[in-house]
Parts: C-alpha cells; structure tokens; sequence
C-alpha cells in the first residue's frame, strides 16, 4: 500500500455515481461486506508528487461526504509528518462522527545494508516514534495497519537486493514491531495488508498458513483481520477464496481492498475501474468481515464532494448505499 503494490491495471470508460450504485447494486444476495473502512491518499507531497491535495477538506463541516463508515486510515507517512494540528483536526472530526481510526505500519524491521529498504520495511523504532507521537498528542487508534510484510519481506523479487527472507523471520521482525507499538497502543487490533503473489494458490495457502501460525507464536496473539489487495489484471478468486478459508479456519476475520485497477487515465476513468472491481467481489458473494475502499494512485485527483461523480467519495457513498447504510 501507499501505494499498496505494483500492480496496474487498464481503465475504463466513464461512469457517474447514480450509474455506480445501480451497477455495484444489482448483484445476487451476497455474504455481507461487515465493516467498511475508508483509506484515501494524503495531501503530503512525496518529492514533486501530491496525489490528493483535498484531503483536508475531508475534515471540513458539514461534511460533503458519507460518513457512515466503520474506519478511516491513515497513512503512515501522514501520521510521521503532518503538522500536530492537522493530525488533532482528523481526530476531533473522527470522534465528532463515531469512526474509528486505523494508522499504516511499515513493519517489517530491516537494518540499513541487510536488504533494500522500501515498502513494508523500515529501520529499528521507526514504529515505536510514530505511535509514541501518536499518542503524546491524544489521538485514539483502535487499528494498526501492516503494509504487506509477508508480500515484500518473503515474496517479492524486485529490487537489487530483495530481502526475501524465511516466512518466521518475517513473523521475527514484524514482531519487534508490534512491541514497539504496543508500548503507545497495547490494546490496538492489528490488520494485515497482503498481495497474494502470481503463483498457485495451493502454494500461497501454504504460505499464508505458515505466516498466520509464525505471527502469533512470535507475537503471542493471532491476527485481527488480513485484507487481500489483488491484482484485478489476473485470476484473482481461486487464491482469494482459499485464503479466506484459511484466514476462517485460524480465526482471523477476511477482507478485500476495493480499489481501481492501475493509475487510470482521468477521474472519470478511475470511477469506472472502482465499479468493475467492486461489481466482481459483490458476484464473487465472499464471507468477508471488512471492506476497504482505497486509493493510491493519481486518479481520481480528488476526493470531495461526493456529489462529483469523479470524485473518491462518490465511490464510497455508492458503496455505502449498496450496503443499505
């Protein structure tokens, strides 16, 4: 995540919101979404690139936007760098609204010259400053967000040096984490992020067994919730349902990340994508305890008001209806 992998996929044509929810709405009787969160991009600029300048206006009141959501995420970027004010503002307007906030967690514990660094690794007590700010300021985190540490500490290749390590030495470092948090948040519910990699599925329900059982013999407690973030351009539901199916049978809660299949080439573009990938998890009539609607990617370039039809929360406000809330 942020973004949440490499994966790119092909826009569609334009789609408004009306037409969304009437497409995302006609689907057979699914299993039920659970909770819904919200995860959008920031407005911090990383080098020359702001992918929502917006964003602050999500926090304005009255709000323009559907707030009848369970979790907003913040990226962990944001929670390291926004201005104090910025970051009180969110909570104020959180608690206002009764969301629950969750914060991203680049996890994985690397030292400089192991391996590259990147997405999903970060050097010793990154975490443990970002949530002791975190919590000097007063905000309430109910969720803690992992950036895909099994997909880029032992699946992913690219790079110079990949860091592809064993799935327990993962679990080992992830868990060094994990204490550092719970040092500002003991009784924060931890999530996964993960990218089911281009191999079989039997293969990635191994891996993921081995993961789920590594991670709580290293951290003494199992997951709260593992979020699949698929490759729309590929197969995706073979490896989707057997992973829910294990995720079932370890006690850990399955969720999907509702996202757009590529960068888009226009807001109107990215709507459309929304709509296609949201359409085929609704068909696909998944267990799932939790939904993510996110975005990581240039389009759509704004997220309110949802009365723009291009515009993120229009997505999510015909999601919500789709959901009769």
């Amino acid at each position: 995540m942020y973004p949440m992998s490499n994966y790119r996929g092909r826009p569609f044509c334009r789609v408004g919101a009306v037409a969304l929810l009437l497409l995302i709405g006609t689907v057979p009787g699914r299993a039920g979404a659970g909770e819904v969160w919200f995860a959008p991009a920031d407005n911090l600029p990383r080098g020359a690139e702001i992918k929502d300048s917006d964003f602050p206006h999500l926090f304005d009141e009255p709000p323009s936007w559907d707030t009848r959501i369970d979790v907003f995420q913040m990226t962990p970027y944001y929670a390291r760098k926004a201005p104090d004010a910025d970051l009180l503002r969110v909570q104020a307007f959180l608690e206002r609204h009764n969301i629950a906030l969750a914060v991203g967690s680049q996890p994985m514990q690397v030292t400089p010259g192991e391996c590259d660094m990147g997405e999903g690794r970060s050097p010793p007590r990154v975490n443990l400053r970002q949530f002791r700010r975190l919590k000097d300021l007063g905000l309430q985190v109910r969720y803690v967000a992992l950036d895909e540490p099994l997909t880029f500490g032992h699946f992913y290749t690219r790079g110079d040096r990949p860091c592809q390590f064993p799935i327990n030495e993962v679990a080992r470092r992830v868990a060094l984490t994990i204490n550092e948090i719970r040092q500002s948040y003991p009784n924060a519910a931890i999530v996964d992020y993960e990218a089911p990699p281009d191999i079989p599925a039997y293969q990635w329900t191994d891996s993921l067994n081995t993961w789920l059982d590594a991670y709580r013999s290293y951290t003494g407690s199992p997951l709260y919730a593992v979020v699949f973030d698929v490759n729309w351009r590929r197969p995706w539901l073979g490896q989707v349902r057997q992973g829910v199916a294990s995720l079932q049978a370890h006690g850990v809660r399955p969720g999907m990340f509702l996202t757009i299949a590529g960068p888009g080439n226009s807001d109107e573009d990215a709507v459309m994508s929304f709509k296609q990938n949201i359409s085929a998890v609704e068909y696909a009539q998944l267990p799932l305890s939790l939904s993510i609607v996110a975005c990581w990617t240039p389009f759509p370039t704004h997220s309110v008001p949802a009365s723009d039809p291009t515009s993120l929360t229009s997505v999510l406000g015909a999601y919500l209806a789709q959901q009769g809330r």
